[in-house]
């Protein structure tokens, strides 16, 4: 069956996060990392990257198999993180 993805928008990343565990999506380690500041790599194995030049990072998640959740979110600082959107997109190598 399909995960549900919870209500996260607008949440910070650290309650998305529980949510998105708590419905049973695990945290996708295996992916390229792009660039990321060292304490939110340490923090959270799986974000993916996050921009240079603005205050966003892409977080990433498996779940049932085949199935992806990427969550992106705003934020200068890790304790300030908010989600902005995600996507049931999966990671391209």
């Amino acid at each position: 069956a399909d995960l549900l993805v919870p209500k996260i928008k607008g949440v910070t990343y650290e309650k998305a996060r529980e949510l998105i565990l708590k419905a049973g999506w695990v945290p996708n380690s295996k992916i390229t990392k792009h660039y990321a500041n060292d304490d939110v790599i340490e923090k959270y194995k799986e974000v993916v990257g996050c921009a240079v030049d603005r205050p966003v990072c892409r977080f990433s998640f498996v779940g049932n198999g085949n199935q992806c959740l990427a969550v992106f979110t705003d934020g200068e600082l890790i304790t300030e993180f908010q989600v902005s959107g995600y996507t049931k997109e999966c990671e391209q190598p």
